[in-house]
């Protein structure tokens, strides 16, 4: 292969497709500003969050989902001014790589001569489809910051692009896939991602982080750790980390977040992890960290907290630290479900004596679960929506499963003749609007269960804790009324 002439990158974060009953987050994309901060003293990087750049624009996508984010014209404008020789996507969610590959096609139009990568969950599930079925030159499968890096110095210097763990390419007509990525052994080695070369101030005036709840509008997403060693049924983010569960050592991670406040004047933080107190020790020496550096800083974890690995000391630590409300990942309210299908060890007894905790002590109670498993019959549903409304949470996430690519229970739907071994994935990532026949529920009848019971297990709280309630979601509500919209567009779901 000859050498390119590679002296500057795009990295993009793509325009995203959404159901119209749920919110538009805006989240600072933290693994294109970890890419970025690992290649830019080596070549030139400029970014682009579409969907923070046009959050504002949107467009109907059918009756019930919208787009929103820089249309493609504003995209490419913006490679045309910048002229990079190399640019690389993110794909995050499943329907987001339709448009991938439609501003690829875009760019190749451009500049046949123009590089194309894309990384992140979907292509790294599915990597010869991708390629198949898009001008993608790469893919950087899982963990990207070493396979990207080399794919640069291999690019410029002509090197064999065989030798670069994680990356596939097209070959003999065919596609080739170097095999598991090389994941980086200590992740104290990673620099602090590039956020400053976003616009930082624009996204605490939008202020839409994940889940939508913040206490102050100056709220940034970190990551602790990476992976989780669970392999639960529906989740892909285990796969994408290679099943390994990392930490940085919370000195360095306590350094970043002073960093957060010395640059960005950042008051909140919101912890990203998929499993963030699974190493306790750890866990307890960042928060109490937190505490002993004095950072003031309040937080949450929105992506959800593994209950079996709470306690009352744990709990009273955090906390200390400033967390103000923790989101348990508890999926299912019946235990075969959990024990046969979700696969996750979740105990029920001992989650309830967690939310009663988190009660005494002043930490707000969230959870998350799923129905419509494969396989899931109409009683062990109603188990977990009398599970949850027995809890007296203070928000709930209740969504229908949705067969993610590369899954244990995607491929047991796909072997149990439930989901067509065709199935478009890319169709995907809708938790609001059951398509499919999965559980032992027809789709509508799932739809009503579904609507039921979430709104059975919020409105509850709005019942029982009025002033509460309206407390807890008033400045989201002066921030974004068109929240009242959703609000009765979901009740039409």
């Amino acid at each position: 292969m000859p050498p390119h002439k590679l002296n500057r990158i795009l990295l993009v974060f793509p325009a995203v497709i959404n159901s119209k009953a749920g919110t538009k987050a805006c989240v600072l994309p933290v693994g294109i500003a970890s890419l970025a901060a690992f290649v830019k003293d080596k070549i030139e990087v400029k970014v682009l969050d579409a969907v923070l750049e046009g959050h504002d624009q949107e467009e109907e996508v059918g009756d019930r989902f919208i787009r929103f984010g820089l249309p493609d014209r504003e995209v490419i404008k913006r490679v045309e001014e910048f002229k990079p020789h190399l640019i690389g996507f993110s794909c995050i969610f499943s329907s987001q790589f339709p448009l991938v590959r439609r501003l690829v096609d875009q760019v190749k139009k451009l500049d046949p001569q123009i590089i194309t990568v894309a990384g992140g969950s979907h292509p790294s599930m599915l990597p010869e489809r991708a390629l198949r079925t898009t001008q993608l030159d790469y893919l950087v499968i899982g963990e990207g910051e070493l396979a990207f890096s080399r794919l640069i110095d291999a690019l410029r210097s002509g090197g064999p692009l065989d030798e670069i763990p994680g990356l596939a390419f097209r070959e003999n007509c065919g596609v080739h896939v170097n095999g598991e990525p090389e994941l980086i052994k200590e992740l104290d080695q990673l620099p602090f991602p590039a956020r400053n070369l976003f616009d930082v101030e624009k996204y605490f005036r939008i202020n839409m982080p994940m889940q939508t709840l913040s206490r102050s509008p100056r709220n940034l997403g970190v990551s602790f750790s990476r992976g989780c060693p669970y392999r639960c049924g529906f989740c892909c983010s285990t796969i994408h980390w290679g099943y390994k569960y990392r930490t940085r050592s919370p000195e360095r991670f306590l350094d970043e977040l002073e960093s957060l406040k010395t640059e960005f004047g950042t008051e909140e933080i919101k912890f990203q992890d998929d499993n963030l107190t699974f190493n306790q020790g750890r866990a307890r020496k960042l928060f109490q960290g937190m505490v002993d550096r004095k950072l003031n800083l309040i937080w949450n974890a929105p992506n959800g907290i593994s209950p079996w690995t709470l306690d009352g000391e744990l709990l009273e630590l955090m906390k200390a630290s400033g967390c103000y409300e923790l989101s348990l990942a508890i999926e299912s309210g019946d235990p075969w479900v959990l024990q046969h299908i979700v696969k996750k060890p979740v105990d029920l007894d001992q989650t309830r004596e967690v939310v009663k905790q988190m009660k005494k002590i002043g930490i707000e109670t969230g959870a998350f679960f799923i129905i419509g498993f494969p396989g899931e019959t109409r009683k062990q549903m109603e188990n977990t929506i009398n599970f949850a409304l027995s809890l007296d949470i203070d928000r709930c996430q209740l969504v229908l499963f949705t067969p993610l690519p590369g899954t244990p229970l995607a491929k047991l739907s796909i072997e149990q003749g439930r989901l067509s071994p065709n199935y478009d994935f890319e169709d995907t990532d809708n938790y609001l609007f059951s398509r499919f026949h999965i559980s032992e529920v027809p789709p509508e009848e799932l739809r009503k269960i579904h609507r039921r019971g979430f709104w059975s297990i919020n409105l509850a709280f709005l019942y029982k804790h009025p002033f509460k309630f309206f407390e807890k979601y008033r400045a989201s509500l002066a921030s974004h009324p068109e929240f009242i919209i959703k609000f009765f567009r979901s009740l039409k779901l």
